[in-house]
């Protein structure tokens, strides 16, 4: 069956000969391909677009001014960012760490792709004489809390969200035609753990402040630091969730989670249900748990960057350096079938 409905994309662009950075905007009239290309279409759109999957349609989609799109066009609209892909002035494919080298020069130049920073290696402890095994015991803690997360089904499930909006830059759909994410089950899984990262725990702010105290980097400390900031930058940020009501997005996560009854039933106030309840009713619901599961991944992914700079040195400190060994119990053990 043919489809119908309009693509849009807004790729960020970095200008050698210059060195500016800037955008492009492409879209896509589906009902004017072919049925094999629109499957290729499908097949991307089906699942999150990242720098992996977006080249498979880039290829087939139009270059157009900011904002300028096809008066009329039957059919949903799906627009899309990909934060992690960019392109140069002639429209070929860029790595981030080669921007970054192009900028600075430097041959192993560290920029907000976690990559350039796994690329240092592991780097000797700092302050040895402050690590005890509790500090250890923080980081175990947080490593099990990003692999129970990293490991559960809903991360692939997909979460996509469609209808019609204004204009390629307006976020907020007019009318909802098609929304797919994660069963409540594999949300279950995984809310728990997610919730400790920022909430009234706030494990990854500590083991964060634990790394900055130990790491002897202080390339590494830079990027620890802009991460972190990263990610309560975006637990206070507006611009990601629905005009309804919702201050920021930890009053989103916080809104569902307690007001849904996801979380802490019988301790949650009453008040914060009846809040719950009439942000459905303000709003699509559609809308609502798109920005909320898009908020987990985002938190989610801030935390798994952070992850693989903290492995590297964590497991260099206690196996080269002579650190104390974490002795928390490893959860996935205890949850392993078998004799």
């Amino acid at each position: 069956m043919r489809a119908h409905g309009l693509v849009t994309a807004k790729i960020r662009c970095f200008n050698r000969s210059t060195n500016d950075f800037f955008d492009r905007y492409y879209f896509a009239d589906l009902g004017k391909y072919t049925e094999a290309e629109q499957h290729r279409f499908q097949t991307v759109l089906a699942r999150s677009v990242n720098h992996q999957s977006f080249p498979g349609i880039r290829d087939l989609m139009r270059e157009t001014p900011e904002g300028a799109l096809p008066s009329r066009i039957d059919g949903p609209s799906h627009h899309f960012f990909v934060p992690d892909y960019f392109e140069d002035e002639t429209g070929e494919p860029i790595d981030p760490i080669e921007i970054a080298k192009h900028l600075t020069g430097e041959e192993f130049p560290v920029t907000f792709d976690v990559r350039s920073v796994l690329k240092l290696g592991p780097t000797a402890i700092e302050r040895k004489h402050l690590w005890t095994q509790e500090t250890a015991n923080e980081f175990a803690h947080f490593f099990q809390l990003i692999e129970v997360i990293s490991t559960g089904a809903w991360i692939t499930s997909p979460v996509q969200l469609s209808g019609h909006a204004n204009s390629i830059n307006d976020d907020r759909l007019l009318n909802v035609t098609g929304f797919n994410c994660p069963p409540l089950s594999e949300m279950f899984a995984v809310l728990l753990p997610i919730r400790q990262l920022y909430s009234s725990d706030e494990v990854f702010n500590r083991v964060c402040k634990l790394y900055l105290r130990h790491t002897s980097d202080q390339r590494k400390r830079t990027w620890v630091t802009w991460n972190k900031k990263c990610f309560n930058d975006y637990l206070e940020s507006s611009r990601w969730v629905p005009s309804v009501g919702i201050k920021n997005v930890r009053h989103l996560l916080d809104t569902v989670m307690y007001g849904a009854g996801l979380v802490h039933y019988s301790k949650t106030p009453p008040n914060t249900r009846q809040e719950f309840r009439d942000l459905i009713a303000r709003g699509s619901r559609e809308q609502i748990i798109f920005d909320f599961v898009t908020s987990c991944h985002f938190l989610y992914g801030y935390a798994n960057h952070a992850f693989f700079v903290f492995r590297q040195d964590f497991d260099h400190w206690i196996q080269e350096e002579g650190c104390a060994r974490p002795d928390v119990v490893c959860v996935h053990e205890l949850f392993r079938s078998g004799i």
